[in-house]
């Protein structure tokens, strides 16, 4: 069983000034040219261990594509305007406080549980084709398409949750969010990623220093 080297941080952080040009970039592998035929494509050929969205539109796309992910992260917001939620049938639903340009240790810690329990049930599951349809048709739709999905929605912002998403997940995860206006961004978990997102998370600050200033 894959094992997490990164323990959430024992206080809410808090995103400074500094690093917020930083992150507007995108941190992984932006996908212009039909971005979500395109990453379904991809989940297709390298079989990633976990599918994560971030974001209701990125969800609501792929959803409409055909895909179901392991864990979708949501806010009922697209571009901080209201959104209509989006509804994935059978899926578990969590829910946590996350205030903007935050990352609250509950939100980090319902992650890493979810991340955890979609492991576990990888290993004990096995994915087979049904009689309804031809053998090589299911086998492409199970790849897509998880049995288990869970929701966490998101009272306040999910925006940064993108960051514990990838330290809490194992190599080759994939984990996705919008680009605004111009596509989505993929990000395919690698120890170098995870060693990009850690720097980020050390140079944010705790939540509790800034409240006592």
């Amino acid at each position: 069983m894959w094992k997490n080297k990164h323990p959430p941080p024992k206080t809410d952080l808090i995103l400074p000034t500094s690093l917020r040009q930083e992150l507007k970039a995108p941190l992984g592998q932006l996908i212009t040219e039909q971005p979500t035929a395109s990453l379904l494509s991809l989940i297709i050929k390298e079989q990633p261990p976990l599918v994560i969205l971030v974001g209701d539109y990125c969800v609501q796309d792929f959803l409409a594509a055909g895909g179901i992910p392991n864990l979708s992260i949501i806010d009922h917001k697209n571009l901080r305007e209201p959104f209509e939620p989006v509804i994935i049938p059978n899926a578990r639903k969590v829910t946590t406080n996350n205030p903007p340009a935050s990352i609250t240790v509950d939100a980090w810690r319902k992650i890493r549980k979810i991340i955890h329990q979609q492991l576990l049930m990888r290993e004990s599951v096995s994915d087979q084709p049904t009689k309804r349809e031809g053998r090589n048709q299911q086998a492409t739709v199970t790849k897509v398409r998880t049995k288990n999905p869970v929701v966490l929605f998101v009272e306040g912002e999910e925006d940064l949750l993108v960051l514990p998403a990838v330290l809490e997940s194992p190599e080759e995860t994939f984990v996705v969010y919008g680009q605004p206006h111009q596509g989505i961004v993929l990000i395919k978990v690698t120890d170098l990623i995870k060693e990009k997102f850690t720097r980020i998370i050390n140079k944010m600050e705790p939540a509790t220093s800034l409240n006592n200033q």
